[in-house]
């Protein structure tokens, strides 16, 4: 007997054990089940200001129109210089979206009468707008895109790379010259020719009517640039950024 009830305590002391484990393994469970998730980041949403969870991606400018096929090709996207609205050639012309609204490009004007537009440039919030077409691209056209009349006219001795505008200038950029035109009037004030190759036509015009600069590639084997002064027709400054040493010319 007291063999037995020795034996029968043992018994109850491993099954006490077992209960003790199968409770740990679930509270454990549950834990577990509980707990963050640490094989990944938290995820997190950040509601806009109104308060509910927004997807944001990229707009499609073809959905948002209804509109497919080769007729509505994308050639050339570039916004006006106070980014109140977006400029788009295609195929089938050129079209401008307001920027007013972050939820939505609203369609604000569409051209159909000039095809394969590769370049559409628009003064600032103006009616003002420089055009140039695949099937002309030495030519540019000057237009006044509410009235729908056309300004004027410029043809050049080679393909029309760029075109830039401020208040005070046009620029006209080809692979190896640029055409720098006053914007009242568009008569060409200066030419800076035998430029180095820029076959993409890089270069860029300051917005502001005081520091009035083009810049443009200064060499095709190094990594300088130029700087024009495009009111008084001379050159400010260039640099050869590779060397980050800068040479002025008063």
């Amino acid at each position: 007997q007291q063999h037995g009830g020795g034996s029968s305590e043992r018994e109850g002391r491993v099954k006490r054990r077992e209960e003790g484990r199968k409770e740990g393994g679930r509270e454990g469970g549950e834990a577990a089940r509980t707990g963050p998730d640490r094989t990944r980041p938290d995820r997190v949403s950040l509601p806009p200001c109104g308060g509910s969870e927004q997807q944001l991606g990229p707009m499609n400018l073809a959905s948002l129109n209804g509109e497919g096929g080769s007729s509505s090709q994308l050639l050339f996207a570039n916004f006006n210089q106070d980014t109140t609205s977006l400029a788009v050639g295609t195929k089938s012309g050129y079209k401008f979206f307001s920027l007013s609204s972050v939820d939505k490009l609203e369609q604000i004007y569409e051209c159909t009468d000039t095809e394969d537009v590769c370049i559409v440039e628009r003064l600032f919030s103006s009616s003002l707008v420089a055009i140039v077409s695949l099937k002309a691209p030495r030519k540019l056209k000057v237009c006044h895109f509410k009235k729908g009349t056309e300004i004027c006219n410029y043809s050049y001795s080679n393909t029309i790379l760029a075109v830039k505008l401020n208040r005070q200038r046009l620029i006209v950029c080809l692979e190896e010259s640029l055409y720098i035109h006053n914007i009242r009037d568009m008569k060409v004030l200066h030419t800076i020719r035998e430029t180095p190759p820029n076959p993409t036509g890089l270069c860029a015009l300051s917005i502001n009517n005081d520091n009035c600069y083009l810049a443009y590639p200064g060499s095709a084997a190094i990594g300088e640039v130029q700087v024009f002064d495009t009111i008084n027709l001379s050159i400010f400054f260039h640099f050869l950024y590779f060397t980050e040493s800068c040479q002025y010319d008063p």
